[in-house]
């Protein structure tokens, strides 16, 4: 508990006016919980990490009061965001969803290059296109952060209205990833969303639903060849 003085609630944006009412429902549709959920703190420490993607959201807190007492609680977690009124948050934001230990390869195209990785007979992810160069070999450690960021490859919006000029007829990206039970998928990058900040819009194969997808979720899954490769040990 943070505060008792309702002159501060406004502060913590937890009075009635500024807060999100949120209702817990009990059987016959009685009201057995109702709180003011408020801002969230923890932004000042995260802002590098925020940009990047990244941000932990054990590391922010949130500003919640019960509704009909002048409490104010400071509780960790990331609920001020969990808690939203804006439809797009409640909606299935998930291009790509599974496991690593699920897929058994995955090809990724742009105009510059194309990178083709699948596991062997001995379970290790090996380089088809391009060719490994002599004296290299697959940097598994790096090829586990990519595949880890294919699994949970996300929008950051939906799209209902139809746009113009997409750009899917020459797409930035294209990925395909196969899991061992047969599952196949296939995902389309296209033009930058027009003023939208580092959007690009994104189609999977098979579904009219049009997403945006920021730049920094494709540079985790686009990655140059040589970026999964390092030098071999020499042999003693």
């Amino acid at each position: 508990v943070i505060s008792h003085n309702p002159e501060k609630q406004q502060e913590f944006m937890v009075d009635d006016a500024s807060g999100t009412r949120v209702s817990l429902f009990g059987p016959g549709g009685a009201v057995i919980e109702e709180l003011i959920v408020g801002k969230l703190g923890g932004f000042e420490s995260q802002q590098a990490a925020i940009a990047q993607g990244q941000f932990n959201e054990n590391q922010f807190h949130s500003f919640i009061r019960r509704a009909g007492t002048d409490r104010v609680f400071k509780v960790q977690g990331f609920f001020g965001g969990l808690l939203g009124i804006d439809p797009q948050q409640w909606r299935e934001h998930d291009i790509l969803k599974f496991h690593p230990a699920q897929l058994k390869s995955f090809t990724a195209t742009t105009a510059e290059h194309e990178l083709s990785m699948q596991l062997n007979a001995e379970n290790t992810w090996e380089m088809v296109s391009p060719g490994v160069p002599d004296g290299m070999q697959v940097d598994s450690t790096a090829v586990f952060r990519l595949i880890s960021a294919l699994g949970s490859f996300r929008a950051s919006s939906l799209i209902d209205t139809p746009v113009a000029g997409p750009g899917f007829e020459q797409p930035v990206l294209e990925i395909e990833a196969v899991l061992y039970d047969g599952t196949s998928y296939k995902v389309s990058v296209g033009a930058e969303a027009p003023e939208e900040q580092n959007l690009y819009y994104c189609r999977s194969q098979g579904s009219d639903q049009l997403f945006t997808v920021a730049e920094f979720r494709m540079d985790q899954v686009n990655k140059p060849p040589q970026e999964l490769l390092i030098e071999k040990a020499e042999e003693q």
